[in-house]
């Protein structure tokens, strides 16, 4: 759990940061292993432990290349934009809500910082329900 300073509105400053280390952990590889799998799958280039290593420990201080995001979630095995809307949410202070939809499709929601707690989970919830309606064509199909 990241320390006190490091919460903004009850959540994290560094959400991408806290989801590659929560990876490592739950996964139970080091990070030479994630490193290992990230290879972008447009330009070929591949990410080192070490700068895995300082985005997992916030060192890494501006906002990654898209093509280095890309390649840690073809390495995390994750979508793009899951990796993507931590991304802003921690080098641009921008929160997103995303809720997903069916096996690879997402709904996407800014997030306004001005919101109280209970307008940001309003938000989070109207962001599930278009999900659901989004996803009901492929339910109903089912």
């Amino acid at each position: 759990m990241p320390p006190s300073g490091d919460q903004r509105n009850g959540r994290s400053k560094r959400p991408l940061s806290d989801f590659i280390h929560a990876h490592v952990i739950d996964k139970g590889i080091s990070y030479i292993t994630l490193a290992s799998r990230c290879e972008d799958p447009i330009t070929g280039q591949s990410l080192t432990d070490q700068w895995i290593r300082d985005v997992a420990s916030g060192r890494l201080k501006r906002t990654p290349d898209l093509w280095r995001l890309r390649a840690l979630a073809a390495g995390m095995g994750v979508d793009l934009d899951v990796v993507r809307a931590l991304a802003i949410e921690q080098y641009l202070d921008y929160e997103v809500a995303t809720v997903q939809t069916g096996d690879t499709e997402w709904v996407t929601v800014s997030v306004p910082a001005s919101l109280t707690e209970e307008e940001r989970r309003r938000v989070a919830e109207m962001a599930a329900e278009i999900a659901r309606l989004m996803d009901k064509p492929n339910q109903d199909k089912k």
